[in-house]
């Protein structure tokens, strides 16, 4: 155990002709209805990372997913919004405790959030039944982790970053002053660190292809924080 005497254990399981994998998610049964799940829990705060300590020994190339979500009811459209998210997907094994870091990425700024989902399941694909059986994730010491002094997150107009072959453009406003700039992979670890001031430019990272967050700060305000996809030829 990583801590204690206790841990979660997730394990894909074969029932009848349904693969069905180990899930642990906030939420509950409908009493109703006991095989539908009410996802989500009542939340209003903005956390910076979702952390915990996890293993993971996958069969025949099968992956986990770990993941919290900071969702709103939209009234006018009927529907969940999601205004923040942190998530990784396990793509190998883990037969040590290992520590994951996810920093949220906050998709919308200016809106607090009414309920927080957070899900952890032993095969990714295991909402449409697929996985592998055996393939076993095992979870510890979850948490939400906050700035020691929590950084207000501040919208600016016309503030933007995008990947360009080996580097990131940002457009950023004259007016912004002297920021740090962070990218960090998706289990929350920092790749890159520069500094950045007001006015259009260009910060050199050449990373392989995939999934990741890119943060600018100053002034103890968080001016942009969002997921960045490279796709390079």
């Amino acid at each position: 155990m990583h801590r204690g005497n206790f841990a979660a254990v997730l394990t894909t399981k074969q029932w009848g002709y349904l693969t069905i994998p180990g899930l642990l998610v906030s939420g509950e049964f409908d009493i109703q209805n006991p095989s539908f799940l009410v996802q989500g829990q009542p939340f209003t705060d903005s956390p910076q990372a979702f952390q915990g300590w996890f293993k993971y020994s996958p069969v025949g190339g099968d992956s986990a997913g770990l993941a919290a979500l900071l969702t709103r009811w939209n009234s006018n459209l009927q529907k969940r919004d999601t205004l923040a998210q942190a998530a990784w997907v396990v793509t190998s094994a883990y037969p040590s405790w290992t520590a994951f870091d996810l920093p949220f990425a906050y998709f919308q700024t200016g809106i607090s959030p009414d309920s927080i989902l957070v899900a952890m399941v032993s095969s990714g694909d295991g909402q449409n039944f697929n996985g592998q059986v055996g393939s076993t994730l095992w979870i510890d010491d979850v948490r939400l982790e906050y700035a020691t002094v929590r950084p207000e997150i501040e919208s600016f107009p016309k503030i933007s970053a995008v990947f360009r072959s080996a580097h990131i453009s940002l457009d950023l406003p004259e007016n912004l002053g002297k920021c740090a700039l962070r990218v960090y992979d998706m289990q929350g670890q920092i790749l890159s660190e520069a500094q950045v001031s007001g006015g259009q430019r260009n910060v050199d990272f050449n990373a392989p292809n995939g999934i990741y967050v890119v943060e600018i700060i100053g002034s103890n305000r968080i001016h942009l924080r969002q997921k960045l996809v490279c796709l390079r030829p």
